[in-house]
């Protein structure tokens, strides 16, 4: 569902003191004759100050730069031809760093009887990130639609300034266990004159599987931002139409687990000849790590960010 600016304030001919920082700013800013906005378009500065703006259908005007506390967007003229946005940086990857895939095993030393060596443990997938966004101040003389005066019915549903939370990156995966080594065979029999002196040893037991690592856990989501609008009084009718998302982001995943490793296999009893048959002394098969259960506990969603709101305001004069 698409929400509309409708929060609209008493008309202010100077901006409050509190906003002294973003006045302030604008003062600083060289404002730009004209800006032509196609497609996906990239800024990275805190201001874009300019005397007109024109999109063309279907361009969005994105913030790249998501350091700052508060951006802005300042036209005398707003040119539309058809739909257009203004939003955060839509492009960007909060997810965790995966864990590395534990070693396998080397196999054991030389000799008989030699038990497989474990497989190592997989790595720790990284918590996935949080990324805030800037609050945003929109300035606006005047609303343009292809070529003419805007009107408010040619604006529903065209425009969408839209600052909501990201949702948290999904951890990184766990990393899987290495293979453990298998056993070595065991010594062989040796048989004597009349019966078996020595039956066949034991072959080595094979090596653990190493454990899977754990996963990250999934960043928090982000608030939505705070969107203030400053436009003439008669704009306002025309402001109303444009649509926002200030929705705060969902909580990330957890990441996806990894899997044991394969644990190695024992080794076969010693050979048998003459007098000494098989003794049954096959080493044991290594062990299968448990997997990781990730615990109950999820990622904090982000809150909504509060209602846009139109100013109708008078003071133009004094940002420039």
């Amino acid at each position: 569902m698409q929400h509309f600016f409708n929060n609209i304030s008493a008309v202010m001919p100077t901006l409050p003191v509190d906003l002294l920082d973003v006045k302030l700013k604008l003062n600083a800013t060289v404002k730009l004759n004209y800006l032509r906005i196609d497609g996906n378009f990239e800024f990275l500065d805190q201001v874009c100050k300019c005397e007109v703006i024109e999109f063309t259908d279907g361009a969005d005007f994105n913030y790249v730069n998501l350091d700052f506390d508060w951006v802005i967007f300042y036209a005398d003229v707003l040119k539309l031809n058809g739909s257009a946005g203004i939003r955060r940086n839509q492009w960007i990857d909060l997810s965790g760093e995966d864990g590395s895939n534990g070693a396998d095993a080397l196999p054991p030393s030389k000799g008989y009887g030699r038990h497989g060596l474990p497989g190592q443990p997989g790595g720790w997938g990284t918590p996935g990130r949080s990324q805030q966004i800037p609050n945003l101040f929109v300035f606006c003389q005047e609303v343009r639609w292809k070529g003419n005066a805007a009107n408010p019915s040619d604006l529903i549903g065209k425009v969408m300034v839209d600052f909501h939370g990201y949702d948290g990156g999904e951890g990184g995966a766990a990393g899987n266990g290495g293979s453990g080594s298998n056993g070595t065979q065991g010594s062989p029999s040796r048989s004597g004159f009349l019966d078996c002196s020595s039956g066949p040893g034991w072959g080595g037991n094979g090596g653990n599987g190493g454990p899977a690592g754990v996963p990250g856990i999934g960043g928090d989501g982000t608030d939505g931002a705070d969107i203030q609008m400053f436009v003439r009084p008669s704009q306002v009718p025309n402001a109303g139409q444009f649509g926002y998302d200030v929705k705060g982001g969902r909580g990330g995943k957890w990441g996806k687990p990894g899997r044991p490793g394969i644990p190695g296999k024992g080794g076969l009893e010693g050979q048998t000849g003459g007098r000494c048959g098989s003794a049954g002394r096959t080493g044991h098969p290594g062990g299968t790590p448990d997997i990781c259960h990730v615990p109950d506990v999820g990622a904090r969603g982000g809150i909504n960010g509060p209602m846009p709101t139109i100013v109708p305001y008078t003071g133009f004069d004094e940002l420039n």
